[in-house]
């Protein structure tokens, strides 16, 4: 019996010892007071002449401008830190991976200097300075039916007046409103129809996002992803707003009905 009950006490005192640092634990195992990994690595690498062991010696040696400095521009570092958000430098970069031909080329000029306000025509000399491309659907030719998926370029010029000032031609946005979040702008891949055939499909026959996307993919051979659609929803919302709004205005104004209660004991009140 004293032979078991010493064995016991020993495995006992072993397993007090195990942690996940020695044994095949998961993390989650460890005690609350105990210290982690990356604790007793940094206890264990803290050299003698660290900034650290000088204050527990009494020592009032300070770290190095240099020093603080390097550890300053890490702090504020780079995107190139890992942790930071951003893309890395070098980095490729992602764009649409769908390419489709394009139909159509829109040229956007300005039409007047923005320093002196001359006016500017084909005469003065240009040059494009961006481009975009916009996916809209369009009514088919003399004789077609339904609605034809299109890609439109459009490329806007600078040009230069004779007073030496060169004027961009910039895409429209709307000023920001308390409102809305959403931004209404030109520089958006989805045009006007499109937009408005997404709306039908969402505000309409109710369908989710998820089930938008599927179908401009499967139907019309478009890959947009959902969070275009959702901004095409919201920013389609932005810009009916005033229209709406005054519809509604014009429709309480005209409907004979002012309100109707049906509680118990009060009769509906009907304008004459």
């Amino acid at each position: 019996m004293l032979g078991k009950a010493l064995a016991d006490l020993k495995a006992a005192r072993e397993r007090l010892g195990q942690n996940p640092s020695n044994r095949s634990r998961p993390p989650s195992t460890r005690a609350p007071w105990e210290p982690s990994d990356t604790e007793q690595d940094t206890e264990q690498e803290t050299p003698a002449s660290s900034p650290v062991a000088d204050a527990g010696n009494g020592s009032s040696q300070k770290p190095s401008e240099g020093d603080s400095q390097s550890k300053g521009a890490k702090r504020s570092g780079d995107a190139s830190e890992p942790g930071r958000p951003g893309r890395r430098k070098g980095a490729p970069g992602h764009s649409r991976t769908q390419q489709l031909a394009v139909d159509a080329e829109h040229t956007h000029a300005p039409d007047c200097c923005a320093v002196c306000g001359a006016a500017l025509n084909e005469s003065h000399e240009s040059r494009a300075h961006n481009a975009r491309y916009e996916i809209d659907l369009i009514q088919p030719g003399a004789g077609g039916t339904g609605l034809v998926l299109q890609q439109i370029k459009h490329t806007y010029l600078q040009r230069r007046c004779d007073c030496g000032h060169w004027t961009r031609a910039e895409a429209g946005r709307c000023a920001e409103e308390a409102d809305w979040r959403v931004a209404l702008s030109e520089w958006h891949l989805a045009g006007a129809t499109l937009v408005a055939f997404i709306c039908a499909l969402t505000q309409r026959m109710r369908l989710s996002r998820a089930l938008v996307r599927e179908f401009l993919s499967d139907w019309l051979g478009l890959e947009l992803s959902t969070a275009t659609i959702n901004q095409c929803i919201h920013e389609a919302g932005r810009a009916v707003e005033p229209v709406v709004e005054e519809e509604i205005r014009e429709a309480v104004r005209n409907v004979e009905l002012l309100y109707a209660d049906f509680t118990p004991g009060i009769w509906p009140i009907f304008s004459h």
